[in-house]
């Protein structure tokens, strides 16, 4: 009988290194599965907290304005926010250069003396003393430099129509350019009063000669605005106009085939405030949206949507916005988004129009005079009464998050009412953003309550006809029920 070998049950060496190798390989593992899963939420947490951060405003730098800032009629911004344009009330355009000096952009206005103007877009209008309109156009582009690149701001005069009797001043103008439609609302003041006039204009000219702008069409709103008119808009479409009276009153006129029509009777936004007069008015990105202010400071939204009842759309208050110190000196809708920038002598305050939020407010050590937002919206150009121009970098990632876009109902423009919506895109840069988690949620609640109501009976009753305790004969009995269960999802699915 041959003796066992005293070695059989002792490990050989290489199993046992094998073996501390694994080990650590798979505590290693380990560990860099729990490294990496922490990774990931620190990442995505990372990008979640900017979702819920305010705004935040900062100067950069400051430069003398080459005019008072009370006689600055306009100010613009480029894309880049780095070549602001100040507009006086002579006409003059001036642009800042590279080396914080201001460049002189002279137009031909044929010794016409400026009464009102507007800036949007980079489409100038100038109304004039003698009842004539001149538009031109502020472009800037990106010049190569050693070591960079130079903003340059040029202006072209455009045209110089005239739109009412050489004695009639045109005290407010707004200007509206889509594609070949061209519209210019306008407050002219003579000897008989104030009339508001929509003109059309239409190009002339051949293929051969240059193309000119000429007035069409001519409509005159005077005798359906009740009262004395202060202020006039126009949307970027030339469709919408918008008139406002001495006491307050919103006029909303709309094109049709007569022309202009009335589309709501005259309304008063802030007739609950007290003075209810209206100190500031402007279009909100889209133009479907007005922002106003009354002289004491209050701020409200008006939206166009369609009312119970009616067949078109009016505008009336879907938000109401924390009020501000005083009245609005200053007023600017960002190009990019929903924001608008409004000013308050010193005060100064980001609020977001979906959201009816206050994205910062700040007070400023000067007064704020004339405020523009860059099209990347990332910089501010503020005009002082200290006779500074004041540059300011703007970060503000996403304005229409937070815990009211993304969990609150919201009033979005053309609703009823607010609501909850999901909308990842849309058809035009001026949509608003629809954020809210709510109907995520509840759609993933109810996609799993229903997966469960199909898969928990399949489950139980597969469990019991598979156990191996259960008697064949009770398993023939439950066997058509799993069967028919297993066939439930495809049978109400439909296929």
């Amino acid at each position: 009988m041959i003796p066992p070998d005293p070695n059989r049950f002792v490990t050989a060496r290489s199993t046992l290194l094998v073996d501390r190798v694994m080990t650590w390989l798979i505590k290693a593992g380990g560990m860099g599965i729990i490294l990496a899963v922490c990774g990931i939420f620190v990442f995505i947490l990372a990008q979640i907290l900017p979702l819920f951060q305010s705004a935040r405003i900062a100067e950069i730098s400051q430069c003398i304005l080459p005019i008072p800032s009370e006689q600055i009629l306009a100010l613009g911004l480029d894309e880049w926010g780095e070549a602001p344009v100040v507009v006086d009330r002579a006409g003059r355009v001036q642009v800042l250069a590279a080396n914080n000096s201001w460049q002189d952009r002279p137009l031909d206005l044929g010794g016409r003396r400026v009464t009102s103007g507007a800036l949007r877009g980079g489409r100038l209008a100038l109304g004039c003393q003698d009842g004539s309109l001149v538009l031109a156009s502020i472009m800037w582009s990106a010049k190569p430099r050693e070591g960079g690149r130079t903003i340059v701001g040029t202006t072209t005069r455009d045209a110089a129509l005239a739109l009412s009797d050489k004695s009639d001043a045109l005290v407010e103008v707004a200007y509206s350019e889509d594609g070949p439609i061209k519209t210019v609302v306008a407050i002219s003041e003579g000897v008989a009063g104030r009339r508001v006039l929509v003109v059309d204009l239409e190009e002339s000219g051949g293929l051969v000669g240059a193309k000119t702008l000429q007035p069409a069409t001519v409509h005159d709103l005077t005798a359906r605005i009740p009262g004395r008119c202060e202020r006039v808009l126009v949307d970027h479409r030339g469709n919408v106009v918008i008139a406002v009276t001495a006491i307050g009153e919103l006029l909303h006129f709309a094109r049709s085939e007569q022309g202009f029509t009335l589309q709501q009777p005259p309304f008063r936004p802030f007739a609950d405030k007290g003075d209810g007069r209206i100190a500031s008015i402007d279009w909100l990105l889209g133009d479907v949206s007005l922002v106003v202010t009354d002289t004491r400071g209050n701020n409200r939204l008006l939206s166009l949507f369609l009312k119970t009842g009616n067949d078109h759309r009016q505008f009336d208050i879907t938000k109401d916005f924390p009020a501000l110190p005083a009245t609005a000196t200053a007023f600017a809708t960002s190009p990019r988004n929903k924001s608008f920038l409004i000013a308050s002598g010193h005060h100064l305050s980001l609020r977001h129009g979906t959201s009816a939020t206050v994205r910062t407010a700040l007070d400023l050590p000067w007064s704020v005079q004339q405020v523009a937002i860059a099209g990347k919206y990332h910089r501010i150009a503020a005009c002082g009464d200290d006779g500074n121009l004041h540059l300011l970098r703007l970060d503000d990632a996403h304005p229409e998050a937070g815990l009211a876009g993304l969990f609150g109902r919201v009033w979005y423009e053309g609703n009823n009412g607010p609501s909850w919506q999901w909308q990842s895109g849309g058809a035009s840069d001026d949509i608003e953003p629809k954020l809210s988690m709510v109907p995520l949620i509840w759609g993933t609640l109810k996609a799993t309550f229903f997966a469960l109501l199909f898969a928990v009976p399949i489950a139980l009753l597969g469990a019991v006809y598979t156990a191996e305790f259960m008697h064949p004969r009770f398993k023939q009995v439950i066997k058509p029920a799993v069967e028919t269960m297993a066939s439930l999802p495809s049978v109400v699915l439909g296929f």
